[in-house]
């Protein structure tokens, strides 16, 4: 699960999670810092690649954005149905990740930016 500082009561919108201008501060409205770098376009509902431990990339979307440093998100990982089959396992379409960390190089189990084609 991911872990989020809490904001002031008055910062929380009406489901009582931080609301996202105060949470992240004027001008950083889906952006999240990252060694004084704004990571553009981090935000629920983005599709980024996340590494499976084999070092396939599959496509994933951004459930949730966490307000982290590291660009930390939990995702739903869009399987290759039987292809990522595990061992007597079920074939699965989709995968909850949770507390998936961003990556600039594709190391196993964390989440980057699709590459351009």
């Amino acid at each position: 699960m991911l872990q989020r500082a809490a904001a002031p009561a008055s910062q929380h919108d009406h489901t009582g999670r931080p609301n996202r201008q105060g949470s992240l501060g004027p001008g950083r409205l889906g952006g999240t810092e990252r060694g004084g770098e704004v990571l553009k376009g981090f935000t629920e509902g983005r599709i980024v690649h996340y590494v499976m431990p084999s070092g396939e990339h599959r496509p994933a979307i951004i459930v949730r954005a966490g307000d982290s440093e590291d660009g930390c998100a939990n995702l739903v990982v869009f399987l290759d149905g039987t292809n990522d089959l595990e061992t007597g396992g079920e074939p699965r379409l989709t995968e909850w990740q949770t507390s998936v960390l961003q990556a600039e190089e594709a190391l196993a189990g964390t989440w980057h930016w699709i590459e351009p084609a």
